[in-house]
């Protein structure tokens, strides 16, 4: 329980919050981004060393975006680059007798979902605290 003794600490505690409004957007971004990065390169890497497909894993980009208050990320293929129009199919559904899918987005978002849920309430802490 918090007990405030006069005006003042309520007028800091009001600035405290407003300062980590503020900063929030930005700082959510770069946790999107390091998280995205991690994605991508763990994507790549289930990726990499196949012989048929060695352009692929060079296909996988992540580009993040601030709208008002909403960060996002969008990591996976790219279309237009070279490969790319092969990618749902060995993530999804290039299967033979002599070649199954390669998954590599949903593996590489859920060894990256608790490093990044860890950082987020991370940054929540150092914001209230008013640090970045």
């Amino acid at each position: 329980m918090v007990y405030f003794t006069g005006i003042e600490e309520v007028e800091d505690l009001a600035d405290d919050l407003e300062r980590a409004a503020r900063a929030t957007p930005a700082e959510v971004r770069k946790v999107h981004q390091k998280g995205a990065l991690n994605i991508k390169k763990d994507w790549q890497a289930a990726w990499s060393g196949h012989p048929r497909i060695r352009m692929l894993p060079n296909t996988v980009t992540y580009d993040t975006e601030v709208v008002g208050d909403r960060v996002s990320a969008e990591i996976g293929p790219e279309r237009g680059r070279t490969g790319a129009a092969l990618a749902n199919l060995i993530e999804y559904e290039f299967g033979s007798v002599h070649s199954a899918p390669i998954p590599g987005g949903a593996p590489a978002l859920d060894r990256e979902r608790p490093r990044f849920e860890r950082a987020l309430s991370d940054l929540e802490v150092r914001l209230l605290e008013g640090r970045r």
